[in-house]
Formats: structure tokens, C-alpha cells, sequence
């Protein structure tokens, strides 16, 4: 089993934050289409083109998870899934790194205490 880099790590959390960006720009669109639905203010030209927007968008599926005609929520749940995905798998490189380093770390302390004199061993201890 390869220890995965720092490289790895880092490229797994950008993925996450473009996860949750993604998330956060979807909810924040279909909050403002929501409240202006509610208020009335917008005509039926409105509507269709915020409707192609959202097809154009991925939006509204065709068929999902969710019955025929998903709207966001698919896209939305699926994102959220890779946002837990990609947390575990930080959670279990940061793990492995952990793990890397400490044995080092150990392995540097027994390589000191070997080539230190006797009388300052216990300074390492």
C-alpha cells in the first residue's frame, strides 16, 4: 500500500471546496428563483427562459433519483455525496500521512539515541 503524497492531499481538498462552491451556487440560484416565483414578479417569458437556464444547467433531469422530472435536488445530492466522499478520503490520507511521519519520527528517535553517548540518552526519552 503506497502512501499517498502531499500532493494527493491537496488535490483531494480542492475537490472539496469545488464540491461544496458547486452546492452552494446551485442552492443560492434556486433560492432566488424560489423567492421570485413566490413574489409574482416575473412573466411567462421569464419563466421559460429561467426553465431553459436550469435544463442548460443540468438542473432538471429527465429522469433521477427522485422520480421523472428531477429537478436540483439529484444534481444537489449527488454533489453532497462526493463532498462526503472526498472528506473521508482526506480524512484517511491525513491517517496515512499520520502514520508515515510518526514512524519516521520514531525511527529518527532510534537512530539519535543509537548515536548519542550514553550519558545523554535520557535527554531523547
Amino acid at each position: 500500500m503506497s502512501t499517498p503524497s502531499i500532493h494527493q492531499v491537496i488535490e483531494m481538498m480542492i475537490t472539496v471546496v469545488d464540491c461544496i462552491a458547486r452546492c452552494e451556487d446551485d442552492l443560492s440560484y434556486h433560492i432566488k428563483l424560489s423567492k421570485k416565483v413566490e413574489s409574482g414578479r416575473f412573466s411567462s417569458i421569464d419563466y421559460q427562459e429561467l426553465m431553459t437556464e436550469r435544463i442548460n444547467m443540468g438542473l432538471i433531469l429527465p429522469t433521477g433519483e427522485f422520480g421523472a422530472g428531477s429537478t436540483y435536488v439529484d444534481r444537489v445530492m449527488k454533489m453532497i455525496k462526493q463532498v462526503i466522499l472526498a472528506k473521508q478520503n482526506l480524512v484517511k490520507l491525513y491517517k496515512e500521512q499520520y502514520a508515515l511521519l510518526d514512524m519516521r519520527l520514531k525511527a529518527l528517535k532510534g537512530e539519535m539515541v543509537r548515536n548519542t553517548p550514553k550519558r545523554y540518552e535520557k535527554s531523547f526519552h
